[in-house]
This record gives structure tokens, C-alpha cells and sequence, in this order.
């Protein structure tokens, strides 16, 4: 028993921990006939494709399935069919609070880590290995591996997961849960719903002041990039960052109800080169080829942060 077989990383049981999309489908047929119903949905592909970017996306080796959660999907079912971070509710593991406590700044950059595989057996609480624990504790997962460099690139696994973490992380870096806070999310959502640009950056200026930016060493753009994604993923919006393309990459896309929201942020700069920026890179192309009931309107979103005032001083449009 000194010598046991690691079969974490082991294709064969990559699903052992999970429930597939087809076992999905096969053992809670009932469930989502109901689910899709109940929620005044049009299709069940529109109920199963928001569970699965709510509840899928675990990976647990090179090129394998992804897994749902078991524990948040049946509590989902039987809530009854609430889309709510149930995994997160169960508690957070005390290594966090622990870490945001000594490296808080570190935390602030999980998306696209790189590790190799004899990483990911360093979870040692004592020695605090963040990514490796992060990935053991359930708050990254596998996105893709590279056969040449032999290393994995993790991520958040999905929208419950990011929006647990975005909540946890806004206790030690704001106080986005006090006063009128309920208030203001209701009004950045809807203004992204609506395509109403000057509420959705009014109300995001409240949630900014909040940000505690005395936990970081060097404000560097990125933190206010970061700040942002933050706050509409605690809200429960999918805000996806550095998204790579052929040119280079934008800070940040928001699809939400009928609009792509294109937004490149500069510190101390002009909007004006933010949208100069946007559409030489070419950042909105992929989504202009969205046709029938998957388009969108555009929104090309220029912001600028003031690293004195740290907030947004100017915004514009393209």
C-alpha cells in the first residue's frame, strides 16, 4: 500500500466522479421534461444547454468528456429548478481564506493557468500550491492540454463555479453584499439586457468604489479588468476574459439577451484608442457571423480607468 496508483489524470475514470450529458439525459428525462416546463421555456435544448453551462464543464484528463457536478445538479432538480451556486453553499474551504489573507493579489489571476501534471499531487494545505488545490477543491478543472509542452491549462469549469468564486473574492476585495447592492446588480443587468451602455457604466462605477485596491502591490490594468469580470460574475453574468483572436485579444465579452458586448479597457488612456484598438485587432468579426435566432447586436465598449480615481472616468462607443 506504499506504492498506489494515481488514477487522477487517467482517462478510463474520467468520468467516474461526475454524471455524463448522457447519463444526464437518460436518468433525469423526467426531471428536465418538467425543468424546461416549469421554467416557461420554449425548447428542452434551451433548458439543457443552460444546464450545461451552469453545471458542466468538469474535466478530469487530457481530451476527456466533461462531467456535471452531482451534487448542484440534483439539488438543482429538486429546488425546484433553481439556477443557484448550490456546490458553493455547502461552505469554503478554509485553505482559501487562509490565502487571500498572504498572497490576496495572486487570486486575482486563475484564468488560462498552465501547470504540469506532477502538479497536480501538490495540495498540501500547509504549503499553500494555489492552483493545484484550487483544481483538487473543484474551482478549476481541465480546459485543454498540449501534447508538445505536456502541460495542462486549467479554468473555471463553469458559470456556477465563477460566480461562486466572484462572490467570495468580492468579501475580500469590496463590499458588494452591503447597503443597496441587490439594487444597484438589478440595474447593471437589466441596462445589459436593454443595451442601455450609460446605466450599465453608472451602476458599475458604484460597485468600483467598493473595490479594495490596497490588497494589491501595483494597480496594473489588469486589476481593473479583472474588478469588472468580477462584479458581473457575481451577479451571474458570463464575462469572459482575454479572449483570444487571430490579431490578439480583447479584455472582455459579455453576451447576454441580444447583445455582444466588446470591451476593451485602457488605464489612463483615451477611449479612443480602446475602439481604435477594437476594430483594428478586427475583435468583433467571430460574432457578426452569428446568423437566425443566434444573433446578436454588437456593442464595441471603449472604457477608461483612472488609476488616481480608481474608476471609470470616460467610456465610448463604436
Amino acid at each position: 500500500m506504499n506504492q498506489p496508483e494515481d488514477i487522477s489524470l487517467n482517462p478510463e475514470f474520467c468520468s467516474l466522479c461526475g454524471i455524463t450529458q448522457e447519463e444526464l439525459e437518460k436518468n433525469f428525462d423526467v426531471e428536465i421534461e418538467e425543468g424546461f416546463k416549469y421554467l416557461g421555456m420554449k425548447t428542452k435544448e434551451e433548458y439543457l444547454a443552460k444546464l450545461k453551462t451552469y453545471y458542466n464543464g468538469y474535466h478530469f484528463s487530457e481530451d476527456s468528456i466533461s462531467v456535471y457536478n452531482p451534487t448542484s445538479i440534483i439539488k438543482h432538480f429538486i429546488s425546484p429548478f433553481a439556477f443557484r451556486p448550490f456546490w458553493s453553499e455547502t461552505g469554503t474551504p478554509g485553505f482559501l481564506v487562509d490565502y487571500v489573507k498572504k498572497q490576496p493579489g495572486k487570486l486575482l489571476e486563475l484564468e488560462n493557468q498552465k501547470i504540469g501534471a506532477e502538479s497536480f499531487a501538490k495540495y498540501d494545505k500547509d504549503t499553500l500550491a494555489l492552483i493545484p488545490l484550487l483544481y483538487q477543491a473543484g474551482y478549476l478543472t481541465i480546459s485543454s492540454y498540449d501534447r508538445e509542452s505536456c502541460l495542462y491549462t486549467l479554468n473555471y469549469p463553469n458559470g456556477e463555479v465563477k460566480s461562486s468564486f466572484a462572490k467570495f473574492l468580492a468579501c475580500y476585495f469590496g463590499n458588494s453584499d452591503s447597503g443597496d447592492g441587490d439594487n444597484y446588480g438589478a440595474k447593471l443587468i437589466e441596462a445589459l439586457k436593454t443595451g442601455n451602455v450609460k446605466e450599465f457604466i453608472e451602476a458599475l462605477k458604484i460597485y468600483l468604489q467598493k473595490v479594495d485596491y490596497t490588497l494589491i502591490a501595483k494597480i496594473k490594468e489588469y486589476y481593473f479588468e479583472f474588478a469588472v469580470s468580477n462584479i458581473l460574475n457575481m451577479l451571474g453574468v458570463r464575462c469572459k476574459v482575454e479572449v483570444h483572436s487571430a490579431l490578439g485579444s480583447v479584455d472582455a465579452v459579455v453576451e447576454f439577451g441580444d447583445y455582444v458586448y466588446i470591451m476593451e479597457f485602457k488605464k489612463d488612456k483615451s477611449v479612443a484608442s480602446a475602439l481604435k484598438q477594437i476594430e483594428e485587432k478586427g475583435y468583433a468579426i467571430p460574432y457578426k457571423s452569428l446568423k437566425g435566432r443566434n444573433a446578436k447586436k454588437i456593442i464595441k465598449l471603449g472604457v477608461k480607468f483612472s488609476s488616481k480615481k480608481k474608476n471609470v472616468v470616460d467610456w465610448g462607443l463604436r
